[in-house]
C-alpha cells in the first residue's frame, strides 16, 4: 500500500500477473483492512493491482514513450518477455531472463543501450549449454557484436569472474558490468556513471565498471 496513493496499480507482465497480483494482496488483507478502517482510513483503490496480461508487440504509449515487449528464450518459463523503451529518437532495450535469442536481437536493432542477462562465462557453468536457461556471456557477447549498442550493459549474473573476457571473446565494442545504483544516461551519447561509453574495458580494469 502506498501512503497516498490515489490510483489502483497497474501491472503489466505474463498470464501470471494475475495469480501475483491475487497473492499480494491476499498477503497483507490483514494489514489492508486495519488501514482502511476508521478514523483515518486509506483510499480503497490504493491497494488494488490492475494485472493485465501482455502480448508481443506495443504495450504502452503516452504520445512521448513507447514500450514494447517481445518475446524471448527463458527455457521451460513460457512466456518470457524482454522491453523495448523507445522515447525521443532514442532506445533502451532491457534482454529480461534469456538465452541467446533471435527475436531479441531482431527487436533490438538501433538501439542506443542494450542490457543483457549473462550468468556467467561459459566456462563457469556446468550445466550443458541445452539445459541453460539464461545466456552465457558469450552468448550476450554474440548479441552485442550483431545489435551494435553505444553500449551493452551485462546484468543478472552470478559470478562476475571471467565475465568481461568471455563478453570480450566476441564482442569489441564498449560495454559494461552492471552495478547497484549504475547510472546510465542515454541521449546523443551514452554515459555510464558520467564516463563516456568508449572508455569502458573488460574485467582487466574495474574501475571503468
Amino acid at each position: 500500500m502506498a501512503f497516498g496513493a490515489k490510483q489502483t496499480a497497474t501491472n503489466l507482465g505474463s498470464s501470471r500477473n494475475f495469480e501475483y497480483g491475487e497473492a499480494s494482496c491476499s498477503s497483507i488483507c490483514f494489514d489492508i483492512r486495519i488501514r482502511q478502517a476508521a478514523p483515518d482510513p486509506l483510499p480503497a483503490k490504493a491497494v488494488e493491482i490492475d494485472a493485465k496480461e501482455i502480448e508481443q508487440g506495443e504495450i504502452y504509449n503516452d504520445g512521448s514513450t513507447r514500450v514494447s515487449a517481445f518475446l524471448v528464450d527463458h527455457g521451460t518459463v513460457k512466456p518470457a518477455f524482454g522491453y523495448r523503451v523507445d522515447s525521443t529518437g532514442h532506445s533502451v532495450v532491457i534482454s529480461g531472463d534469456t538465452k541467446f535469442c533471435q527475436n531479441l536481437v531482431d527487436f533490438a536493432k538501433g538501439t542506443d543501450c542494450l542490457i543483457h542477462a549473462a550468468w556467467s562465462a561459459g566456462w563457469k557453468n556446468p550445466a550443458p549449454p541445452s539445459k541453460r536457461s539464461i545466456a552465457s556471456a558469450e552468448d550476450a557477447g554474440r548479441v552485442f557484436a550483431i545489435v551494435k549498442p553505444k553500449l551493452a550493459v551485462v546484468y543478472h549474473y552470478k559470478d562476475e569472474e571471467g565475465l568481461g573476457d568471455a563478453v570480450r571473446k566476441e564482442y569489441n565494442g564498449p560495454f559494461v558490468i552492471a552495478r547497484d545504483l549504475m547510472v546510465v544516461n542515454v541521449g546523443k551519447t551514452v554515459t555510464c556513471d558520467g564516463k563516456p561509453s568508449a572508455d569502458t574495458t573488460s574485467d582487466g580494469d574495474k574501475s571503468k565498471h
